[in-house]
């Protein structure tokens, strides 16, 4: 084996760890599923309570209601965030993650009755998104977080606010750091066998 094709090898199974993308589009839970009853997906799904609507205990619940209140990106399904609540979040349950991002749009018509204007991410290592101006259409919030575990939603505030989610996009979880060294001395090795002189 050549040099430089131990090389691509090595680069090719560090991508591996890092490139293989899930995408949750929820089209198999059913209208009403509350995703903080247990882990779906890999995710173990958090609650939040928003104390500003007599202290309501709210979670991400998953709806397929598109007439007259939301659009899903996907499919017929999507999340909201039950009561309005702010802050919501999500834990891998695999560890450091690669978290992309996913599509968010305004609730509408005769059943919407608080309604967020802007949403963006932020995560447990400190790292923030954009804030992304929600409308009835969906559209992608890139995230882009290397590393993260838990994900946390966060609305405009000013009280009780519903948005939906959907096609949440993460990777497999990323290269543990001692596995870096290891594989570098992997191939070290082979690179040195090779030059090495020949009886």
């Amino acid at each position: 084996m050549k040099i430089r094709h131990v090389f691509a090898l090595a680069a090719l199974l560090v991508g591996v760890e890092v490139s293989s993308a899930t995408v949750l589009d929820f089209e198999n839970l059913s209208e009403g599923h509350h995703l903080s009853d247990a882990p779906y997906g890999g995710i173990t799904w958090g609650t939040s309570t928003d104390d500003s609507f007599n202290g309501s205990v709210g979670s991400f619940v998953a709806s397929k209601i598109t007439a007259g209140y939301a659009m899903a990106s996907s499919g017929t399904t999507y999340l909201y965030n039950a009561w309005g609540v702010n802050r919501l979040s999500f834990t891998f349950d695999s560890g450091p993650t690669t978290f992309n991002g996913a599509y968010f749009a305004q609730v509408q018509g005769p059943l919407a009755w608080s309604i967020a204007t802007k949403i963006r991410f932020s995560d447990d290592l400190g790292d923030q998104s954009s804030w992304l101006n929600l409308t009835e259409a969906p559209q992608y919030l890139s995230a882009n977080f290397v590393g993260a575990t838990t994900i946390y939603v966060e609305h405009d505030g000013g009280g009780p606010n519903e948005y939906t989610m959907d096609d949440v996009r993460f990777a497999e979880p990323v290269p543990e750091p001692e596995m870096l060294p290891a594989l570098g001395v992997g191939v070290f090795a082979v690179c040195r066998r090779r030059r090495a002189p020949r009886n």
